[in-house]
């Protein structure tokens, strides 16, 4: 079975098969360790694209997080503003009632200054009588200054003021009013003198309805109440739709 041992050429092509069966699995071992290499290098390629992106994630996250705070900060100090402007809002409503308080005692201090001076009270009533222009305005400075700086604060509007005709004091109150609306930004027609078959008593605002009134009418309302003026609210067919018309009818000074 062995005997092709003894036979040196056999052998010799024995060992020159054995050696081209090694270059090969030499060959194919070197093939191997080069796909092995290159699948190495392409995982570790991939391992560190991933820690480009979760390290680019990281750092989005951060800046996210930084905006975010930032954000937050942004807010709370609008909340701040806010708080602080409506204490000082809170501060200016309690002053303003502390004036008017003031004006209210002045002038009931007033009246009865004149109940007990009945000759002073002739020198006044003589003051307002028609076709003189003897009186001081009707408004006292510290009351146009509050309602000069409520007007700042809302809204404006056009407007049609009516005083009566031969009435110096609804006259003088009118113009009053227009100037000191007219300079706040209100489009104010020109005072209109109207005679009244019944005569209205202090101030109105009218309107054609009150589906079709003006949406500043309440705040205008709400601005000479703050003043301590009284003021009613008419509907009146005869005026425009949308419009609103301030009457300045007889006044009790």
């Amino acid at each position: 079975m062995f005997s092709w041992w003894n036979d040196f050429d056999a052998v010799a092509a024995f060992g020159i098969w054995m050696q081209g069966a090694a270059a090969l699995l030499g060959l194919v071992c070197a093939f191997a360790a080069m796909a092995l290499l290159s699948r190495g290098r392409l995982l570790l390629r991939l391992v560190a694209e991933k820690d480009r992106q979760m390290e680019t994630r990281v750092k989005s996250a951060e800046k996210s997080a930084v905006e975010t705070r930032k954000q937050l900060q942004a807010a709370r100090k609008q909340v701040d503003a806010v708080e602080e402007q409506k204490r000082l809002a809170e501060m200016d409503a309690e002053a303003l009632r502390k004036e008017l308080d003031r004006l209210h005692q002045k002038f009931t201090a007033a009246q009865q200054a004149l109940k007990e001076a009945p000759s002073s009270a002739g020198r006044v009533s003589r003051s307002l009588e028609p076709g003189k222009d003897t009186q001081e305005d009707i408004l006292e400075p510290k009351q146009v200054e509050i309602l000069i700086k409520t007007l700042q604060n809302g809204p404006k509007g056009e407007l049609d003021i009516v005083s009566l005709l031969g009435n110096e004091t609804s006259l003088k109150m009118a113009r009053e009013l227009h100037k000191i609306l007219s300079k706040q930004g209100w489009m104010v027609s020109q005072v209109i003198e109207s005679a009244f078959s019944s005569e209205p008593e202090g101030i109105i605002l009218a309107v054609h309805s009150k589906q079709t009134a003006p949406s500043y009418a309440t705040f205008l309302q709400r601005a000479f109440t703050t003043i301590g003026l009284e003021v009613s609210a008419r509907s009146i067919k005869k005026y425009r739709e949308w419009s609103l018309t301030l009457i300045v009818g007889k006044l009790e000074i």
